[in-house]
């Protein structure tokens, strides 16, 4: 190569490094199920025997929450320069464009508003909803794989037909207008999997589910679709929303992730003395997706716990409350964020998360007991994880900002750590880990809990 000359190949810039590592190490993780399917299987089942359907409740537990997830239709969205473009028609001549509109591509938005006027808007917004659903799908299967390497692959005939028909139905589905009540759907297939790994009923009924998925979707084929049908405000109100949240997801804003609450009836709810606790038991009432989710996650726990009896019960029990306490959580959130709002209640901030504490306990509780009563089984331990996962939820949504000029970067085995922003991270679960931890070693470890409980809502 002579003096001056450019090199052929450029050197990889240091995030293609980090992300081929990450998918080197994601790989490898992935992929352990199916090198070392005895320490997976003795990990999570020890020297327990499950049922023969087992891999079938998996995959009734993955088709529902993977069902649940697209019924919100986060495809549904549309930058207003590129329908603003779009309203007024294609250029001469033009012949559409590749790429679909804020994928992230680094092309000019001219061709982006090209694209989606020379294939029309629709189209745009079908490929997203069909890209969303197949990438839930491979992950499912990837999920249904693993667990026939562990469990077994008895009743899988019955598993491929709820496969196909609830994969069609739920794509057919998020097409068209939703239906009031219909989160309740992959709500009753996921209690339908947990009832045939506690013997409840036989796989011959998930059939007759598999039945009724064929016929829902031959019955909403012919209905108009959402792409067609919405109109441009809707479409700028979510890419809004859409724009929030990857903001939020950019920056590790837990906040932004929050869900938002629907319109608070009867309005007068907020009258009164107590305006403190009424504002936070108000956040709870106006979250009924949530609540959906909560019932959802908890028949999640009951079948897992049958499934994979090695893990112990009060990790199950104390992150499936916490991954249903964390939504209800939002409105300590926005007091905590808007310095306006907690001047207007004039109380102190301890008053808040004191209060907050003791809702998203009574909601833990109230959770905790009916996934006890149905199967989890009761322990001493289980008295403290609810006072646990609240304090943990509140110090999780009540964090500072991520200060990014405080990484903390360490070199860990010639790998660079930022601990710093990892601690930053880690404030409210690292509360909820060490109270779990500390619950396994009987009633001293159940006062050492609720220790951390306290010192996670007072600190």
């Amino acid at each position: 190569m002579t003096a001056g000359a450019t090199p052929r190949f450029a050197a990889p810039s240091d995030d293609t490094v980090i992300r081929a590592m990450a998918v080197v190490v994601g790989a490898g993780i992935a992929g352990a199920p199916f090198y070392r399917p005895a320490a997976t299987r003795e990990l999570l089942l020890g020297v327990h025997v499950t049922a023969g359907q087992a891999t079938l409740t998996v995959l009734c537990l993955g088709l529902a929450l993977a069902w649940w997830s697209t019924q919100p239709r986060s495809y549904l969205w549309a930058d207003p320069a590129w329908l603003t473009w779009a309203d007024f028609g294609a250029p001469p001549g033009h012949t559409g464009w590749r790429g679909d509109p804020g994928s992230g591509s680094r092309s000019s938005g001219l061709g982006r508003a090209e694209r989606m006027v020379g294939s029309g808007r629709e189209r745009v917004i079908a490929r997203r909803l069909v890209s969303g659903w197949v990438g839930r799908w491979g992950v499912l299967a990837y999920v249904l794989a693993v667990s026939g390497v562990l469990l077994g692959w008895a009743e899988m005939a019955v598993g491929t037909a709820l496969f196909l028909a609830v994969g069609a139905f739920s794509l057919v589905a998020a097409r068209t207008r939703p239906v009031k009540g219909e989160g309740v759907l992959p709500l009753a297939l996921a209690a339908g999997g947990a009832a045939v790994s506690l013997g409840g009923i036989t796989p011959i009924v998930l059939w007759g589910f598999a039945a009724l998925a064929v016929a829902g979707t031959v019955g909403l084929v012919g209905r108009e679709s959402l792409a067609v049908a919405t109109g441009r405000s809707d479409l700028v109100a979510r890419f809004a929303v859409r724009l929030t949240r990857r903001m939020s997801v950019d920056f590790l804003d837990v906040w932004g992730l929050l869900p938002p609450g629907k319109p608070l009836r009867p309005r007068r709810f907020l009258d009164g003395r107590l305006i403190v606790l009424r504002y936070l038991l108000a956040g709870v009432l106006v979250r009924g997706r949530s609540a959906v989710g909560g019932l959802l996650v908890g028949v999640v726990v009951v079948a897992l716990h049958g499934v994979f009896p090695a893990v112990p019960s009060q990790w199950l029990l104390g992150l499936g409350a916490y991954l249903v306490v964390v939504p209800f959580a939002a409105p300590i959130a926005q007091l905590h964020r808007t310095p306006s709002l907690t001047r207007w209640f004039n109380h102190r901030r301890a008053t808040f998360r004191l209060t907050a504490v003791v809702v998203l306990t009574v909601v833990a509780a109230v959770w905790s007991a009916v996934i006890v009563v149905f199967g989890l089984g009761f322990s001493v331990g289980a008295l403290a994880v609810p006072p646990l996962v609240a304090a943990a939820a509140v110090r999780s949504v009540t964090r500072a900002p991520l200060d990014f000029a405080n990484l903390g970067v360490v070199d860990i085995g010639g790998v660079l750590v930022p601990s710093g922003l990892i601690a930053q991270l880690a404030r409210g679960p690292e509360a909820l880990l060490i109270g779990l931890a500390l619950l396994g070693s009987g009633p001293a470890g159940v006062a050492l809990a609720l220790g951390v409980a306290v010192v996670a809502t007072l600190a």
